[in-house]
C-alpha cells in the first residue's frame, strides 16, 4: 500500500513563504499583505532578526486566529511576542495588533 502524499501547505503558508523570501531578499524592506479574511500580515528583516505583525482593523487578533498565524507562518515557540499580552493599537485606534521577532540566519525561514 503506497502511503499518502503529505498534505499540500496551507494558503497561509504560501503567502507566509512568498514573504518571508521577499523579506531576506530585501532586508530592512517590509512585506505586506491583506488576507480574504482581513486580517493584515506584515513580514520584515533587519539585522538579523525577522518580524512579524498581524492586525486587524476594528476587532482584536483572536486567540484562534493567533494560534492559526503562528502554526502555519512557523512562529517560533521562544518567538519574542510584543506586546508580552494583549495587544497594541494603532495611534487612531483604529486598528489591533500584535507582533513577534525572533533571530533567524542567511537563507533560513
Amino acid at each position: 500500500m503506497t502511503p499518502a502524499p503529505p498534505p499540500a501547505p496551507s494558503r497561509l503558508a504560501t503567502i507566509w513563504s512568498e514573504l518571508v523570501a521577499a523579506a531576506m531578499a530585501q532586508p530592512n524592506v517590509i512585506q505586506r499583505r491583506r488576507l480574504v479574511g482581513g486580517a493584515r500580515l506584515a513580514v520584515e528583516v533587519h539585522d538579523g532578526r525577522l518580524a512579524v505583525t498581524i492586525a486587524r482593523t476594528g476587532v482584536m487578533v483572536g486567540t484562534v486566529e493567533e494560534r492559526t498565524f503562528r502554526k502555519h507562518c512557523q512562529i517560533p515557540e521562544d518567538a519574542r511576542r510584543i506586546p508580552e499580552e494583549g495587544q497594541h493599537t494603532t495611534p487612531d485606534g483604529l486598528s489591533w495588533y500584535v507582533g513577534f521577532v525572533w533571530a533567524v540566519e542567511a537563507g533560513e525561514k
